[in-house]
């Protein structure tokens, strides 16, 4: 039984080849032109530098905040101590892997049906190409586990489809063991594996594949359920393994600490700016191509109805899958970093690449035949080409931005560890402690595209926390080889009396913004800021 299975999934993945020949060739050209300046500069932002100095102190720092998984990854998979180049590309390939295998997922859902034969090239391309993956990516520390881990959640999302849709018993464990190495990887990997197995869930649908709504429905819910026990009992034993704890993702959480009505808002707010578009990653095409596939999913699943009460689960889901870009946002109570924001890109390109499956047999009984229909087409397939080839421009202006940011730090930081030494003078520079007080941007013009994080310079990303940017800056330099002892930043009392005692004076480089006090020199970027 096991053997037939496997030689018929193998047939059906050979027919998606045959069927869609240029189609990794497609994926490769648009990861090349969208990451290929990820690719070939070695930026590092927040955290990279502890990688590259104390690899393992980083690996149990994800352990403590419960993502395990991606240190597992880096341990087995990867090259240990960071390496920006190798970690970019690894990138690069496996968002490959996931649009490349999305689409098979797809095909297989949607029972091979031609009317999805477009859909599958696009939704794909729209996918890997969105800019918010350059926000993510910033952070190179983590960049192949996080892409690594958004292929064990479609992964998951296949195997657990084989095992509800077709109740191969025997796909069950890839799937949960999957679902628990991409949830305890990053825990935005949860909502991401909820909208993926709702794409199955309507597209199987749709395909005329879905015999029982609601008991599928149901197996998902209990596998996910499984799913998440599994991944928080996992997490509890890496935690206590590695014997420390934090309570980085639980400060997350805003509803029962901050005013309800304080939670409403940001939860409106952050609603809003995903529905606005009003930024570089989020488009104002989406809620419209949101509302019209919708309304075609709607048709599409009431030709395929098997009863009224089978119609309704199909709806649920379809409005689960409609909200499903901000459950993070409805269940913190709170706007997160973009960063954590994965859905939107699979719910976006879903959307936009849904609208050119409409029943084109509505429009050929008509005077001119079916040039109606051949236009229209033609017009939708456009549309989404063209949302692909503007993801791909601001996801490389984003990259260039992050990169211009950090050629223009490694400038600063020459010039200001030459002026530190100076003011050292005889003495050996490891004698004193540095605190640098404020911050400074990159000084990058306005033309630069920016992201919430990217564009930001390390002497400013962390300028408004209690104990300033001395750690971080302290780590970075010496990846550089310029070293210097620095204020720890957990010194935050000590940062405010050496704050408070350069107010008044002139910011970096203007003579006088570099003081020494006993065994500390105090490098004054600006005022420090109030956090």
């Amino acid at each position: 039984m096991f053997q037939a299975h496997i030689k018929q999934l193998l047939g059906e993945w050979q027919q998606f080849r045959e069927g869609r020949r240029y189609l990794p060739w497609i994926l490769g050209i648009l990861i090349v032109l969208a990451y290929g300046t990820r690719m070939v500069h070695d930026n590092i932002f927040l955290d990279s530098e502890l990688m590259i100095i104390q690899p393992a102190l980083m690996q149990k720092t994800w352990i403590t905040s419960s993502r395990f998984g991606m240190t597992l990854t880096s341990r087995l998979l990867g090259p240990g101590r960071l390496v920006p180049f190798w970690s970019a590309v690894m990138a690069a390939l496996m968002m490959w892997t996931s649009g490349y295998f999305l689409s098979f997922c797809c095909f297989h859902w949607c029972g091979h049906s031609k009317t999805f034969c477009t859909f599958l090239y696009l939704l794909p391309a729209l996918f890997v190409t969105s800019p918010l993956f350059a926000e993510q990516f910033l952070f190179i520390v983590q960049a192949f586990e996080l892409s690594f881990a958004i292929l064990l959640s479609v992964s998951a999302a296949f195997c657990v489809g084989r095992y509800v849709y077709h109740e191969e018993l025997f796909w069950l464990i890839p799937g949960l063991l999957s679902m628990v190495w991409a949830f305890g990887t990053y825990q935005s990997m949860v909502p991401l594996y909820i909208s993926l197995v709702l794409i199955s869930f309507l597209l199987c649908y749709i395909s005329g594949n879905s015999k029982n709504t609601l008991g599928y429905g149901l197996k998902h819910v209990v596998v996910f359920a499984a799913g998440c026990l599994l991944y928080l009992s996992a997490a509890s034993l890496a935690k206590k393994f590695a014997a420390s704890d934090s309570i980085y993702i639980e400060n997350q959480f805003h509803w029962g600490k901050d005013d309800v009505s304080v939670c409403i808002f940001y939860v409106r707010e952050g609603i809003k700016s995903v529905l606005k578009g009003e930024n570089i990653f989020f488009r104002k095409a989406y809620a419209p191509a949101a509302a019209l596939s919708s309304i075609l999913a709607m048709v599409h699943g009431w030709k395929k109805r098997r009863g009224v009460l089978d119609y309704i689960w199909y709806l649920v889901g379809l409005g689960l899958f409609i909200l499903s870009p901000f459950f993070l946002i409805l269940v913190t109570g709170w706007v997160l970093p973009l960063r954590t924001q994965l859905v939107y890109p699979l719910t976006s390109a879903f959307f936009m690449a849904f609208l050119t499956t409409w029943d084109q047999a509505s429009l050929k009984k008509t005077p001119l035949g079916n040039l109606p229909s051949k236009l229209l087409s033609a017009v939708l397939i456009l549309f989404c080409v063209l949302g692909v080839i503007k993801n791909g421009r601001s996801m490389t202006q984003l990259y260039e931005t992050s990169w211009e940011a950090y050629r223009s730090d490694v400038l600063t930081a020459n010039r200001l560890y030459s002026d530190i030494c100076h003011a050292a003078g005889d003495k050996d520079i490891l004698e004193y402690r540095v605190a640098f007080v404020g911050g400074r941007s990159a000084g990058l013009t306005d033309t630069a595209a920016r992201g919430e994080l990217i564009g930001l310079s390390f002497f400013e990303a962390e300028a408004h926390t209690p104990g300033g940017i001395s750690g971080r800056v302290g780590h970075w330099f010496n990846t550089m080889g310029l070293k210097i002892t620095t204020l720890n930043q957990g010194d935050q009392e000590l940062y405010r009396e050496l704050a408070s005692s350069v107010t008044g004076d002139p910011d970096w480089p203007r003579e006088g913004s570099i003081t020494v006090k006993g065994d500390i020199i105090i490098v004054k970027l600006s005022d420090a800021f109030s956090p």
